[in-house]
Protein backbone atom coordinates (compact mmCIF):
# COMPACT_ATOMS: atom_id res chain seq x y z
CA UNK A 1 0.00 0.00 0.00
CA UNK A 2 1.44 3.31 -0.48
CA UNK A 3 2.13 5.80 1.78
CA UNK A 4 -0.31 8.67 -0.13
CA UNK A 5 -2.60 5.94 0.07
CA UNK A 6 -2.51 5.12 3.65
CA UNK A 7 -1.97 8.41 4.79
CA UNK A 8 -5.33 9.58 2.84
CA UNK A 9 -7.26 6.19 4.72
CA UNK A 10 -6.12 7.04 7.66
CA UNK A 11 -7.72 10.78 7.33
CA UNK A 12 -11.26 8.85 7.03
CA UNK A 13 -13.51 9.96 9.79
CA UNK A 14 -14.37 6.65 12.30
CA UNK A 15 -18.14 7.53 11.74
CA UNK A 16 -17.15 7.29 7.95
CA UNK A 17 -15.85 4.16 8.13
CA UNK A 18 -18.34 2.73 10.50
CA UNK A 19 -20.69 3.44 8.41
CA UNK A 20 -19.46 1.91 5.23
CA UNK A 21 -18.62 -1.20 7.50
CA UNK A 22 -22.45 -1.15 8.46
CA UNK A 23 -23.53 -0.82 4.64
CA UNK A 24 -21.18 -4.15 3.47
CA UNK A 25 -22.74 -5.95 6.44
CA UNK A 26 -26.21 -5.13 5.39
CA UNK A 27 -25.18 -5.55 1.73
CA UNK A 28 -24.00 -9.22 2.64
CA UNK A 29 -26.90 -10.06 4.80
CA UNK A 30 -29.37 -9.27 1.76
CA UNK A 31 -27.07 -11.28 -0.49
CA UNK A 32 -27.13 -14.58 2.53
CA UNK A 33 -30.93 -14.32 2.48
CA UNK A 34 -31.63 -14.30 -1.21
CA UNK A 35 -29.37 -16.67 -1.87
CA UNK A 36 -30.33 -19.14 1.15
CA UNK A 37 -33.82 -18.52 -0.97
CA UNK A 38 -32.74 -18.87 -4.06
CA UNK A 39 -34.16 -15.37 -5.24
CA UNK A 40 -32.28 -13.53 -8.19
CA UNK A 41 -31.08 -10.04 -7.34
CA UNK A 42 -33.69 -9.37 -10.30
CA UNK A 43 -36.43 -10.89 -8.33
CA UNK A 44 -35.82 -8.52 -5.33
CA UNK A 45 -35.88 -6.31 -7.30
CA UNK A 46 -39.22 -6.38 -9.07
CA UNK A 47 -40.72 -7.38 -5.27
CA UNK A 48 -39.21 -3.66 -4.14
CA UNK A 49 -40.69 -1.72 -7.82
CA UNK A 50 -36.86 -0.99 -7.98
CA UNK A 51 -34.93 -1.31 -11.84
CA UNK A 52 -32.15 -4.03 -11.80
CA UNK A 53 -29.51 -1.72 -12.22
CA UNK A 54 -30.49 0.39 -8.82
CA UNK A 55 -30.40 -3.31 -6.83
CA UNK A 56 -27.24 -4.21 -8.78
CA UNK A 57 -25.73 -0.85 -7.57
CA UNK A 58 -26.76 -1.40 -3.75
CA UNK A 59 -24.95 -4.44 -4.16
CA UNK A 60 -22.01 -3.35 -4.74
CA UNK A 61 -21.94 -2.46 -0.86
CA UNK A 62 -21.30 1.59 -0.50
CA UNK A 63 -25.28 2.39 -0.64
CA UNK A 64 -26.29 3.98 2.31
CA UNK A 65 -29.51 2.33 3.39
CA UNK A 66 -32.09 4.33 5.36
CA UNK A 67 -34.39 2.63 7.84
CA UNK A 68 -37.33 3.06 5.26
CA UNK A 69 -35.24 1.16 2.70
CA UNK A 70 -33.85 -1.84 5.34
CA UNK A 71 -37.88 -1.97 5.94
CA UNK A 72 -38.83 -2.50 2.51
CA UNK A 73 -36.40 -5.04 1.89
CA UNK A 74 -37.16 -7.20 5.09
CA UNK A 75 -41.34 -7.40 4.30
CA UNK A 76 -39.89 -8.19 0.52
CA UNK A 77 -37.68 -10.52 1.73
CA UNK A 78 -40.30 -11.89 4.73
CA UNK A 79 -37.45 -11.97 7.18
CA UNK A 80 -34.88 -9.28 9.20
CA UNK A 81 -31.64 -7.70 7.89
CA UNK A 82 -31.07 -5.92 11.08
CA UNK A 83 -31.62 -6.75 14.51
CA UNK A 84 -31.33 -4.57 17.37
CA UNK A 85 -29.67 -5.73 20.20
CA UNK A 86 -33.53 -6.67 22.05
CA UNK A 87 -34.17 -8.13 18.95
CA UNK A 88 -31.10 -10.67 19.07
CA UNK A 89 -32.39 -11.31 23.17
CA UNK A 90 -35.18 -11.73 22.01
CA UNK A 91 -34.50 -14.40 19.51
CA UNK A 92 -31.79 -16.09 21.58
CA UNK A 93 -34.77 -16.78 24.41
CA UNK A 94 -37.05 -17.98 21.97
CA UNK A 95 -34.51 -20.08 20.57
CA UNK A 96 -33.74 -21.20 24.43
CA UNK A 97 -37.14 -22.08 24.98
CA UNK A 98 -37.34 -24.24 21.78
CA UNK A 99 -34.14 -25.71 23.15
CA UNK A 100 -35.29 -26.69 26.90
CA UNK A 101 -38.36 -27.87 25.58
CA UNK A 102 -36.59 -30.41 22.61
CA UNK A 103 -34.32 -30.92 25.22
CA UNK A 104 -37.17 -32.19 27.78
CA UNK A 105 -39.22 -34.04 25.15
CA UNK A 106 -36.19 -35.70 24.91
CA UNK A 107 -35.67 -37.04 28.27
CA UNK A 108 -39.31 -37.63 28.71
CA UNK A 109 -38.83 -40.45 25.28
CA UNK A 110 -35.93 -41.74 26.92
CA UNK A 111 -37.24 -42.48 30.55
CA UNK A 112 -40.16 -43.81 28.30
CA UNK A 113 -38.20 -46.23 26.53
CA UNK A 114 -36.00 -47.10 29.63
CA UNK A 115 -39.93 -48.11 31.13
CA UNK A 116 -40.58 -50.15 28.08
CA UNK A 117 -37.00 -51.93 28.56
CA UNK A 118 -36.25 -50.53 24.78
CA UNK A 119 -32.20 -50.06 24.23
CA UNK A 120 -32.32 -46.51 23.49
CA UNK A 121 -29.24 -46.45 22.03
CA UNK A 122 -30.84 -48.50 19.05
CA UNK A 123 -32.80 -45.39 17.88
CA UNK A 124 -30.04 -43.21 18.54
CA UNK A 125 -29.72 -42.67 14.55
CA UNK A 126 -32.86 -41.23 15.06
CA UNK A 127 -32.64 -38.43 17.76
CA UNK A 128 -29.48 -37.39 15.79
CA UNK A 129 -32.07 -36.62 13.42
Amino acid sequence: MSKLFRESFENIPQEIKAAVSKSFDITDQILDILERKNMSQKELASLLGKSDSEISKWMKGTHNFTEETIAKIELALGEPITLTVKQAEERYNELLENYKTKDKQLHNLLMFLKEKGIDAGEYSWAMAC
